[in-house]
């Protein structure tokens, strides 16, 4: 059996002594082919040497220059049983990497492969999102990511240089075309002051958090609902990757049905019958965090509380403490050993307020770092922020919420984990009565009902408080 293998229609691996792929003119061949569809007309102007060009015209006769660097991916990579993946770029000039598309004009960096039945699939990924890539540099794909491909025509993923990637089969590829460069993503730098700026939370707060986080790799962030806690992770992250950059978090949300299978690994039903092993999605980003050792990673769970933490986690209570990073355990369902890296840290979210959570697992708490996010509606950036509607009655109506939130802390049935937050004023463009009235009847009101649906005087007196501000007087 040779030591290179390539895939069937179904996935099924054929081995050979050698890697075998389309010669230079069937890469011409199928890129050609996979242009002139869906009302496309495309030809070449020259294709002698890269980067090849050539002219794509739109139904609407609209005349696109393409520059297009484009190398073979071999029929089949080495075998790699416990990785299972397959080499999908090399030795790629550095000017591909230099170059700017814009509307009249261009860049595609393209991988073309074929399988043991003749169908094309093309790899491409963004000029400028991928200018950090680097020439020389081998990238890697799961081969999953080419079965979706053959089943559903297009699969978006990330390699191991942490790019964006899209796989297509030749009849999709076009729909790529159109959103270049729609799709680019330009990363928006993010630094400490921005967090600051954005997050009302008290001077020196920031500094803790990052130690927290540092020292105990899992966090989580509890509070009452509408104090920003989601808004304040993201940011969190984004500050300490210094840009507004997706590709290194994963955003997960809890509830009673989400299970070990969904976050670990599980059986998922085959298309012809029967069942196959599938990784859940912390597994496949603790993969991303491995072969990228020299960035951070961020699982950003929402809701933690919300799931059955003890099912959902498994093996991996004791595999995320700090003091176990990289340590191996086997897995239940592929008896495959796993760990969680050192660069893969947890932040998580928790609701204190609501009556139908029970508490979090102890299991769990031992693991992780709480920090309380209380409302600090004396924050001069918030305090800035209300001033620019220049409206006295939502001044007013924040004078009487700091009034409230201290009759909530002293009820001995609510206390601070109840807390009114920012939700309710935050992303205003602008303020008057009517959006006042609004957020007081439809929002502060029914939460006081709830609040206080045992002690009608406290309810009503509050209510009529709140009703108050909007008077002419």
């Amino acid at each position: 059996m040779g030591e290179y293998y390539q895939l069937g229609i179904h996935g099924e691996k054929y081995y050979a002594e050698d890697p075998v792929g389309p010669t230079k003119d069937r890469i011409k061949e199928i890129i050609h082919e996979s242009l002139n569809s869906n009302n496309y007309k495309f030809e070449w102007i020259q294709s002698q040497q890269q980067p090849y060009m050539g002219w794509l015209l739109d139904s609407e006769n609209k005349l696109t220059i393409l520059d297009i660097y484009c190398w073979r991916i071999s029929n089949g990579g080495r075998e790699r049983e416990s990785e299972k993946r397959i080499q999908i770029g090399s030795n790629c000039d550095n000017e591909a990497f230099n170059r700017f598309s814009t509307n009249e004009r261009k860049t595609l960096l393209l991988g073309i492969y074929e399988n043991t039945h003749g169908l094309p699939i093309i790899v491409a990924w963004n000029a400028w999102e991928n200018r950090n890539h680097g020439a020389s540099k081998s990238c890697f794909a799961q081969i999953e990511d080419f079965q979706e491909a053959f089943n559903n025509g297009i699969y978006k993923g990330i390699d191991t240089s942490n790019n964006y990637y899209f796989v297509f089969n030749k009849d999709n590829f076009t729909n790529y075309i159109e959103k270049v460069p729609s799709e680019i993503m330009k990363v928006e730098a993010y630094r400490e002051a921005d967090f600051n700026e954005e997050v009302f939370i008290k001077s020196g707060e920031y500094n803790k958090i990052i130690e927290l986080l540092e020292r105990k790799k899992n966090i989580i962030l509890q509070g009452p609902p509408g104090v920003g806690k989601t808004f304040m992770a993201k940011r969190l992250v984004y500050s300490i990757i210094g840009a507004k950059d997706e590709r290194r978090i994963l955003n997960i949300q809890f509830h009673q049905s989400y299970s070990y299978e969904d976050f670990i690994e599980g059986y998922r039903p085959k298309e012809k019958g029967g069942f196959k092993i599938e990784k859940g999605s912390f597994t496949k980003f603790c993969e991303m965090a491995k072969n990228d050792p020299e960035n951070s990673y961020y699982c950003i769970i929402d809701e933690i509380n919300r799931g059955n933490i003890s099912k959902i986690f498994g093996e991996l209570l004791m595999l995320i403490e700090s003091d176990k990073r990289g340590q191996e355990l086997l897995l239940a369902y592929s008896k495959t050993l796993f760990s969680v890296p050192k660069n893969l840290y947890i932040i998580g979210m928790m609701n204190t307020a609501d009556r139908s959570l029970a508490l979090i697992d102890y299991a769990l708490r031992s693991r992780f770092a709480f920090y309380t996010v209380e409302p600090d509606f004396n924050n001069s950036n918030f305090e800035e922020y209300i001033r620019k509607f220049q409206n006295e009655k939502m001044i007013k109506l924040i004078e009487k919420i700091k009034e409230l939130n201290i009759d909530i802390k002293n009820d001995p049935s609510l206390g601070e984990g109840f807390y009114i937050g920012y939700r309710y004023f935050c992303n205003l463009e602008q303020i008057d009565d009517l959006k006042i009235k609004s957020i007081v009847e439809y929002d502060l009101i029914p939460l006081i009902e709830e609040y206080w649906y045992e002690n009608e005087d406290k309810c009503n007196n509050w209510k009529e408080i709140l009703r108050g501000i909007l008077s002419n007087d």
